[in-house]
């Protein structure tokens, strides 16, 4: 009955997490961003798109090993720089998606997309 459990458990994670990120997958942001925005009636929100510029060349160049590394540490990083206010999902290969709620005003937005640009370098 528990491997049956943990089994479960661990098939719908995968089922809303990135494997190698750890992070919420494009399925699970829908619905965070969902939520966000049926929460956010009197506040705004935003969203921050970060597509990772010649990722391609890491995973020809040094393989897949070492890309999936540099995703989950870059993941990482972006999650830190986010904050309590923001939820981060990684959306496909080297895309990575962040909601902000309540994100304040464009220059505070900004501001954050700046710092999670910052992190990628």
């Amino acid at each position: 009955m528990f491997a049956s459990l943990h089994l479960l458990r661990n098939v719908e994670r995968q089922g809303w997490y990135d494997r190698v990120t750890d992070l919420p997958n494009r399925f699970r942001f829908d619905r965070l961003l969902d939520g966000a925005l049926d929460r956010a009636r009197n506040a705004t929100t935003a969203v921050v798109v970060l597509d990772v510029d010649g990722f391609k060349a890491v995973n020809e160049g040094v393989g897949h090993g070492a890309g999936d590394a540099l995703l989950h540490a870059l993941g990482q990083r972006l999650s830190a720089r986010l904050g309590p206010d923001g939820t981060l999902a990684a959306l496909g290969a080297d895309t990575f998606a962040a909601v902000l709620t309540p994100a304040g005003t464009a220059e505070q937005v900004r501001s954050v997309a700046d710092a999670l640009r910052a992190a990628c370098r």
